[in-house]
């Protein structure tokens, strides 16, 4: 960076590096390129701006000389001497060539520095310093690849700060020995534990790094135990290592070369929201599967071990005699609300150890265009992920045929597109009756779900009274079922919870009559004998 400088004074120096600007014929303020000059042609220039009352560049070249001499804590006293500083303040402390970035997710990123120059401005930007940087990161929202920024300092950024301080108001951290040992620590947990972990699911807890979606998660927005799928292929990773010039590191050495670093970042997509984002892999843990949720779901003997026969060996007898069809395990749960259709395929989830994606039906869209599209979508997710498909409250693509050329266009569409699906897929619908028998045709198995009989509604009421810590005789629970002969297992579920609310609020135990009371707000029907007896 240039400082500009009287002639009158430079014609008082004799250093021979100050020649040209001494004998300059077209400018009576020289602009001097400090940065070439010797320490000692700067030491000189500063003693005759002493000498001659020019204190504000004296300050300028003592704190250029302190830096070159390797004086830490230097203030950059005006803009010009701001790159000199800056760069030996790195120089010095150069070890990988690296500074670290301070992100919205709390944690520090390294990144290669090539170069730092001075750009004087223009029409549409002020004169600021540009410190050219590289690094492997995400790139054209979803992919890995090298990226080339510019991290840009202003006069206000820099003016009587140090050259820490500097970095920092940009977000930036110079290099420790501390720092590369937390990167390290954390590339080797990278590698060892998520890098190849694609398709699996794992739970996150920390803060969003950026988003691969325009409507997603902001920066830094704080997750926890959120359930997601790693989206990120291992090769998608740089494969090997990549050198780049860095300005930083000793010109001495053998090689100027540094080292460009890797982020830890991993694209996942969120199963409760279904969003995309970026995650350091340090927020990330492989999910732990429950195989004894499978107690907590009641059905018949016959329902379940046809499920267990469906939900193992996914890939055997799938294939079609027409190539790139398939016969896929399609299962449609049909029954009234609440009787454990869902919860049917978040067990086999667990059971077969692979993620659940869960969609609404009312979610993919209005017209049969978006519907079309957004199926396809599912599908192909579903696919890409191996995962098990829950297609939710599916009745506008399963209902039987009508005049409605919308309806009718939608369910040819879904027929057509479970023709090449391959994987678990579970659909639930609340209408048992109204389905198009071109669904049923697809379908590997139909599922009729009905409300609990006396010996399931024990259990259920049992493991709901487990579920939430209530002390629950054996004779309350017979009385729970004679109480509620119809009640599904989901109003077992909410009745349990509302009524242990109310006894605790009020220090009541729990009692049949306390159950009744809290029936009547939730519409669940009471045993005549009951009703006629309270």
């Amino acid at each position: 960076m240039s400082h500009e400088i009287e002639k009158s004074l430079l014609e008082r120096t004799k250093h021979p590096e100050l020649a040209e600007y001494r004998d300059s014929k077209y400018s009576s303020t020289p602009k001097v390129r400090v940065e070439k000059l010797s320490e000692d042609a700067i030491i000189e220039l500063r003693e005759v701006a002493n000498r001659h009352g020019e204190t504000k560049l004296a300050r300028a070249l003592k704190a250029i000389i302190d830096a070159r001499q390797g004086v830490d804590d230097v203030k950059i006293p005006s803009f010009a001497a701001a790159l000199e500083i800056i760069y030996r303040y790195l120089k010095k402390h150069a070890v990988d060539g690296w500074i670290y970035h301070r992100m919205s997710d709390g944690r520090n990123y390294p990144c290669l520095v090539r170069s730092l120059n001075y750009h004087s401005g223009g029409q549409h930007d002020r004169e600021h310093l540009r410190i050219s940087v590289s690094y492997f990161g995400p790139c054209e929202r979803s992919s890995f690849g090298l990226i080339k920024r510019d991290v840009t300092l202003y006069p206000s950024d820099v003016t009587r700060k140090t050259a820490v301080a500097a970095l920092l108001s940009a977000n930036f951290l110079v290099e420790t020995a501390n720092l590369r040992a937390e990167y390290n620590e954390t590339m080797s947990r990278f590698h060892a534990k998520i890098k190849e972990g694609f398709a699996e699911q794992f739970r996150i807890n920390g803060r969003v790094h950026s988003s691969s979606d325009y409507h997603g998660y902001r920066r830094g927005d704080e997750l926890s135990g959120r359930k997601v799928i790693h989206d990120t292929k291992a090769d998608e990773y740089p494969d090997g290592e990549l050198f780049e010039s860095c300005d930083i590191l000793d010109v001495d050495a053998t090689n100027q070369e540094g080292l460009v670093p890797v982020h830890p970042l991993v694209r996942v997509f969120d199963l409760t929201t279904h969003d995309f984002y970026f995650v350091n892999s340090d927020a990330m843990e492989p999910y732990v599967y429950d195989k004894t949720l499978s107690e907590k779901l009641v059905l018949p003997e016959s329902h379940r071990n046809l499920l267990d026969i469906l939900t193992s060996d996914i890939d055997l007898f799938v294939d079609d005699f027409i190539e790139g069809k398939s016969a896929g395990n399609i299962v449609l749960c049909k029954g009234l609300p609440g009787v454990g259709k869902t919860l049917t395929a978040e067990v086999y989830s667990e059971l077969i150890e692979r993620p659940l994606y869960c969609v609404k039906a009312g979610t993919l869209g209005t017209n049969v265009t978006d519907i079309a599209k957004g199926i396809k979508k599912t599908l192909d997710r579903a696919r890409r992920w191996n995962c098990v498909l829950l297609l939710n409250e599916a009745d506008i693509f399963v209902m039987t045929r009508s005049n409605s050329l919308d309806q009718n266009a939608i369910v040819a569409e879904f027929l057509m597109t479970l023709e090449y699906f391959e994987g678990l897929l579970f659909m639930t619908t609340n209408r048992p009756h109204n389905i198009d028998e071109a669904i049923i045709s697809r379908c590997s198995a139909i599922i009729t779900y009905d409300t609990p009989d006396e010996d399931d509604r024990r259990k259920v009421w049992r493991i709901m009274a487990t579920q939430f810590q209530q002390d629950v005789s054996d004779d309350l629970i017979r009385e729970l079922v004679d109480l509620f002969p119809t009640i599904a297992q989901r109003d077992i579920r909410n009745l349990m919870r509302l009524t242990a609310r109310v006894a605790r609020k009020q220090n009541k135990a729990l009692s049949a009559n306390l159950f009744r009371q809290c029936a009547m707000f939730r519409a669940v029907e009471i045993a005549k004998q009951a009703q006629e007896t309270s």
